[in-house]
């Protein structure tokens, strides 16, 4: 069966990323290999001491999309706060020159919290690599301002 296009695209945001953390040292696995379409995290990464899974959304322009369907206060169904061990990694412009944001998943939610996004919204857009845009709806700008010491954070 073929692969939609946001398939396709979360597929390769996830090949970046298993690829520079392997070159940074990590030794990396893909959930999604094993358990078809996992739901929670799509990597796992172990470099030393260190453990991290990691939640993968990539976009092919600026605008990084994906569903909360119990709104933009829970962007991550199943996230518990204070998990050290739990990333996200924002994969922008993937079809082009990949530039990726990868931070701790606990401080992408609390940034999602204080925009103050509608409770009813079921889509959450984010913005990155631009502080605004001239479109018909709200959305969080100027992630790319706000997450820059994450740009390209390989060491997590």
């Amino acid at each position: 069966m073929p692969l939609t296009e946001a398939q396709r695209i979360g597929r390769l945001a996830e090949l970046h990323v298993e690829r520079k953390l392997t070159e940074a040292g990590w030794l990396c696995g893909n959930f999604n290999v094993s358990v078809g379409n996992a739901g929670s995290w799509d990597l796992f990464a172990k470099k030393g001491g260190k453990t991290r899974v990691l939640r993968v959304k990539g976009s092919s322009t600026a605008d990084v999309t994906w569903r909360v369907p119990n709104g933009p206060s829970t962007p991550f169904a199943d996230f518990a706060p204070g998990d050290p061990c739990d990333w996200t990694a924002v994969v922008v412009h993937v079809e082009r020159e990949p530039v990726a944001y990868i931070l701790p998943t606990a401080l992408l939610v609390e940034s999602v919290r204080l925009a103050g996004l509608p409770a009813d919204w079921t889509i959450l857009h984010l913005h990155f690599r631009q502080a605004t845009r001239d479109v018909n709806h709200p959305g969080q700008y100027g992630f790319d301002e706000e997450f820059k010491k994450y740009m390209e954070n390989w060491e997590l």
